[in-house]
């Protein structure tokens, strides 16, 4: 979580140089929070600070609840009288003043999210960006027929055209419906009569062979198919700027008389269909649209499971929960009670006539064979006929078996994507954004690189692209690499939400700032200290001033400047023992860092305890 203040005492000084602004320290005088003694220090701006000290040494009440504290309580008096009654009062922080105080921003140890619904890919932006690639470069593939579905144009059109090689015969049509009605069927003539049409082009069912005949000598034949023929013409090399003129109205004109479809026929043995429409196989596709991948907007979350990914339903892990059993050794948990216990007998019994393996594990059943057991088959009663029986007890279905057997479950339409099956049609280099989603940073950043794009596309997604790499390789940086982006932001430690949160903000290229951490390296491997202190450096050389509270030894060193607290915790601490570069420190014979440091102080290894089958407390 991180709060952007504004110190009022900036909007009333002059514009200073940047080497000034540089030079003036922030000046924290008498901060007496919690166990802090009274305690003068300044911090240098644009440098990397790191707070160490045991712990209750004061360092997060001289952090956070002094510097970021009076920080947050200014930011408040910044706004004006009528939103300030919305905002909860903020007492002072205990501190005599502190002058200097620059815009902060504050990443705790907190797990939390705005929403239930933050993942990894939101908390990031990568989600956003990701909608807006798919939006823009995604392709619509038919599940159906896996080809994919487009919506054509006039000046898609147009392109088709132009790209046909010269002297080929090319007819512009659009389907019609004639009644063979005579009375009908002359008026739907008069009809293109009178709109400017002359010509109806006549496809044969059986010998398909095309005839052009004059709308006033028409007579209407049942083994024919009818189109309207607006165009006929021989492809060249170059058209004039007429020709192209001519091309856009007369495909206008196609597609309003052909219910949005226009067919091309070429040397009139070739008749290809190009709707205006995504209505095709009998589906109703959707234009790709950045709110159609967001399962926080109504327009694109799934509308069985409201977005969560998850329903109520009947959960099979508590129906099976050993997959190492077989069903002849009670694998089907319902089962087992005296009053169910015929359905497994009647199983086993009718499992000779399907060559069912009642004696192999669950794990080990092939698909087909555990989609018997589940659904059962013609001969085979299985665990859904099972549950339709049980379901007509009303009393032992709501008040037992639902209370025992139901849990939360994959959403059966969305299978857990969260979105509506129209966003799942869309892909970009055959996939789709759920199974993205489903990648780890590590294998997106492989996907990413490796998008096989055309000119046309790489154009509109360099930009996107450049962003999404930007941050997957921060995250990859600071040892975030084996997170999934559909991953659940309420799941995460606070370390791994703080380091999500730093990366964030280091894209957002904030300058003249102040950031403060709280121990940002908890949960990180030691190999990656060194990438975590390179992304805080980063961040320092935007002109930021960057206070991190740290106990790793790696990051000690790595510091600008030291302030060192303690010496010991609670009363005995509160007060600044040493400061400065880490030599300084060392040099201080009080400090109890340095010490620990210089080996002066070891912590006692306890030796490994024999395990007796009982744990002792002590």
């Amino acid at each position: 979580m991180f709060i952007i203040l504004i110190d009022l005492t900036l909007l009333c000084m002059k514009k200073k140089s940047k080497e000034t602004t540089c030079i003036n320290p922030i000046s924290i005088i008498g901060a007496k929070k919690h166990n802090l003694n009274n305690i003068s220090v300044d911090i240098p701006r644009n440098q990397l600070v790191v707070l160490t000290g045991v712990s209750g040494s004061g360092k997060s009440s001289l952090a956070f609840n002094t510097l970021f504290a009076e920080g947050q309580r200014k930011y408040a008096e910044s706004l004006n009288t009528y939103i300030r009654q919305f905002v909860n009062k903020m007492e002072s922080a205990e501190v005599e003043v502190i002058h200097g105080l620059c815009p902060a921003i504050a990443i705790e140890q907190k797990v939390s999210s705005s929403s239930t619904k933050s993942t990894v890919g939101s908390l990031t932006e990568i989600l956003d960006y990701l909608k807006l690639l798919f939006a823009h470069i995604g392709v619509i593939v038919s599940p159906k027929s896996g080809n994919i579905i487009q919506k054509y144009t006039a000046p898609k059109m147009l392109t088709i055209i132009q790209n046909i090689p010269e002297k080929n015969t090319v007819c512009i049509l659009s389907k019609i419906k004639l009644d063979k009605n005579s009375d009908n069927l002359k008026i739907h003539l008069e009809s293109f009569i009178e709109r400017g049409y002359t010509d109806i082009y006549a496809i044969q069912h059986d010998t398909n062979q095309r005839h052009i005949i004059q709308i006033s000598n028409f007579i209407y034949k049942n083994d024919c198919t009818y189109y309207l023929l607006f165009s006929k013409f021989e492809t060249k090399s170059n058209y004039t700027p007429e020709d192209l003129s001519d091309f856009v109205e007369t495909m206008h004109l196609a597609f309003t008389e052909g219910n949005y479809e226009i067919y091309l026929d070429l040397n009139e043995n070739n008749l290809q269909k190009y709707p205006n429409h995504l209505h095709q196989e009998d589906i109703y596709f959707e234009e790709p649209n950045p709110n159609l991948f967001s399962y926080s907007n109504s327009y694109g979350i799934c509308k069985k499971c409201n977005g969560s990914g998850t329903t109520w339903d009947l959960d099979m892990n508590l129906i099976i929960p050993n997959k190492q059993l077989s069903v002849a050794e009670g694998a089907i948990i319902p089962w087992q009670d005296k009053k169910h216990k015929i359905w497994q007998d009647n199983f086993i019994n009718d499992s000779k006539i399907h060559n069912f393996p009642i004696h192999t594990p669950i794990h080990n059943l092939t698909p087909t064979e555990y989609n018997v057991l589940i659904k059962g088959s013609d001969t085979l009663k299985g665990v859904n006929n099972f549950i339709q029986s049980v379901s007509k007890d009303f009393f032992e279905y709501h008040y037992y078996f639902k209370k025992k057997y139901y849990g939360n479950v994959f959403c059966p339409y969305c299978l857990g994507s969260r979105l509506r099956q129209e966003a799942l049609y869309i892909q970009v280099c055959q996939k789709n954004i759920a199974e993205v989603l489903n990648m780890n940073i590590a294998c997106f950043n492989t996907w990413l690189t490796n998008l096989v794009l055309d000119p046309h596309q790489r154009k509109i997604s360099n930009r996107i692209i450049d962003e999404l790499l930007k941050r997957v390789l921060t995250l990859k940086k600071v040892g975030l690499h084996y997170l999934t982006l559909n991953r659940s932001g309420e799941s995460l430690s606070g370390g791994e939400t703080q380091r999500i949160f730093l990366t964030k903000n280091i894209n957002s290229n904030l300058s003249n700032s102040m950031y403060i951490l709280d121990e940002p390296s908890i949960g990180l491997h030691p190999r990656d200290s060194l990438n975590l202190v390179m992304v805080l450096k980063e961040l320092r050389d935007l002109q930021n001033t960057v206070i991190v509270v740290e106990h790793d030894e790696f990051i000690i060193k790595a510091a600008d400047y030291i302030i060192d607290l303690g010496p010991f915790a609670g009363q005995r601490g509160g007060n600044i023992v040493a400061q400065g570069r880490f030599e300084d420190i060392l040099n201080c014979p009080d400090s109890i860092t340095a010490q620990c440091f210089k080996k002066e102080i070891t912590l006692p290894i306890k030796t490994k305890r024999k395990w007796t089958n009982k744990i002792i407390l002590e």
